[in-house]
């Protein structure tokens, strides 16, 4: 979860979905650090659908948004 907070600050706080998934693709080998990953995300961050092109973009609340 550490790493999903830091690289969406390194980010500035919010991200585009694809981007989650071209940085953390390789430690979603199967589908259970797939479910792993998505549940830790929807933990620290709230998904906000139909930015840009309709892609969904994912933001830190509040309480994640300053680096520890």
């Amino acid at each position: 979860m550490t790493m999903i907070r830091d690289y969406m600050i390194s980010q500035g706080g919010a991200v585009y979905s694809q981007m989650l998934i071209d940085h953390f693709n390789h430690y979603c080998a199967t589908p259970q650090r797939s479910a792993e990953f998505k549940e830790m995300l929807k933990t620290i961050a709230t998904l906000n659908k139909g930015g840009r092109n309709g892609r969904g973009k994912w933001a830190l609340k509040p309480e994640y948004a300053k680096r520890r």
